[in-house]
């Protein structure tokens, strides 16, 4: 994951933003805009005597001792590493959940808050 890769769906995040119509697809692109601030943040990452370069190999070294998907223990190391970060990041998890399964009518005040959210996360990643 690249700080790149953040910037490029922050910026597809604020292109859809200005067009008005297409809310859920705003807090699903700040959630992923998210997923890469934090991994840029955390990775590579050291964990008693291991070290892991990517959430990828974390996981995948790790999924036997611990419970839950791919996105839950990412939100669960947010919690611990980046715990600044959590409340906003929980909450695009949550929203972009309900926005890309349950109803795409998310609203310009849940887009919004999102964006408020991400730029949150980017600060705490990018300093």
């Amino acid at each position: 994951m690249s700080k790149e890769h953040a910037e490029h769906n922050e910026a597809a995040c604020d292109f859809l933003a200005a067009d008005g119509q297409w809310d859920d697809w705003v807090v699903t692109t700040a959630f992923y805009s998210a997923v890469h601030f934090v991994e840029f943040k955390m990775f590579p990452m050291k964990e008693g005597e291991k070290e892991f370069k990517t959430f990828e190999l974390y996981y995948e070294d790790t999924k036997s001792n611990s419970i839950g998907g791919f996105h839950k223990r990412r939100k669960r190391l947010v919690q611990s590493r980046i715990p600044e970060a959590y409340p906003g990041y929980k909450y695009l998890m949550d929203q972009a959940r309900i926005a890309r399964y349950k109803n795409y009518q998310v609203g310009k005040t849940i887009a919004d808050l999102a964006r408020e959210h991400l730029k949150t996360i980017k600060e705490h990643c990018l300093k």
